[in-house]
């Protein structure tokens, strides 16, 4: 099974932008699993830099380089039975996000 991540981008307005990606779950982790590794690598428990781990963010809105931001807001991972739609594996993913300084 793959594993969709359903995630929040926030604008500098505070509007809100609900996201989906699809992952590929090569080791077959449960979601239980991967949402404990994942909490791991967020900014306090709930944020990721978009800029460190690339995935896909569509907003309504233009960007604001002085109000917007690359941070997403890590709500849940659940099983699906759906194509990828990202080119790298969940916990590839998720290792990324542990580079943060």
């Amino acid at each position: 099974m793959n594993i969709k991540m359903t995630y929040l981008y926030r604008d500098g307005g505070n509007y809100k932008h609900w996201q989906e990606a699809v992952f590929s779950n090569k080791e077959e982790k449960s979601v239980a699993e991967l949402t404990q590794e994942i909490r791991k690598s967020l900014i306090s428990g709930l944020y990721f830099d978009q800029s460190l781990a690339p995935i896909p963010i569509e907003i309504d809105a233009e960007y604001d380089e002085e109000l917007d931001h690359s941070w997403l807001e890590f709500h849940r991972f659940e099983e699906i039975d759906e194509s990828t739609q990202v080119s790298q594996d969940v916990l590839d993913f998720i290792a990324r996000l542990g580079t943060r300084a």
